[in-house]
């Protein structure tokens, strides 16, 4: 399925659960399986037959018994912090800057002067419209919108596309940040946004389902707030 590039990619500058598609990695092949024997040492097997309870008591030895308020404490910094109440206001006005597309090789493939106005709402939702510049008529021409809700720890967005199409963003917010997740049919987007001073930064990727041996592509966004 061939993709527009430009309104997918647009849309990883908002601020909006984990992959649907998401399985188990590489690793997962290992776990669960038992240790191969090739390589080890004649009647070593019949040693460790040999002397069970020696062998558990110097496990339970030098097995440390855990802290639980050092448990509690790591339990609680794996998890995703809650959006900041004041989120929506750190990022309303109006942004402007640049947006690159490159190949995973580090080819340009697209560059866009872009223009974001965030307007937080009175009933906690926040609207974002976003402009494309063309570089010909120098006028401010593609446009996509969306709208964004914070929900307990989880930071929705759902997007409206030039064409009329929509989609929905899921993001965590955690160590300054926002992490997005698209929830599209045709492959995955992750993103990363979070604001420096006057400045907006975001950087994404995404694989998207198409003929093309290689449609995967990495997106940066760099915007200055406006005076």
């Amino acid at each position: 399925m061939k993709r527009n590039l430009l309104p997918v990619a647009l849309a990883i500058l908002t601020i909006a659960t984990q992959p649907q598609y998401s399985q188990g990695g590489w690793l997962s092949n290992f776990l669960g399986k038992e240790q191969s024997q090739e390589g080890a040492q004649p009647g070593s097997d019949a040693k460790a037959k040999a002397s069970p309870q020696a062998g558990s008591a110097k496990d339970a030895a030098t097995t440390p018994t855990p802290d639980p308020e050092k448990v509690k404490k790591l339990k609680a910094a794996l998890e995703w912090e809650k959006p900041p109440a004041d989120l929506f206001q750190r990022y309303a006005g109006t942004w402007q800057g640049d947006f690159w597309v490159y190949s995973v090789e580090g080819r340009l493939e697209q560059h866009n002067k872009m223009r974001i106005t965030y307007t937080p709402q009175s009933d906690g939702t926040m609207k974002m419209e976003m402009w494309s510049g063309d570089l010909i008529s120098k006028m401010w021409v593609t446009k996509v919108t969306a709208t964004y809700s914070i929900e307990g720890d989880k930071i929705a967005c759902t997007v409206q596309q030039p064409d009329g199409s929509s989609f929905k963003q899921i993001g965590h917010y955690n160590d300054g940040s926002v992490f997005f997740v698209s929830q599209i049919n045709d492959g995955v987007e992750h993103s990363r946004e979070r604001i420096d001073g006057k400045r907006l930064l975001s950087d994404g990727f995404g694989v998207y389902e198409s003929l093309k041996k290689k449609n995967a592509h990495v997106f940066i966004g760099r915007f200055l707030k406006q005076e």
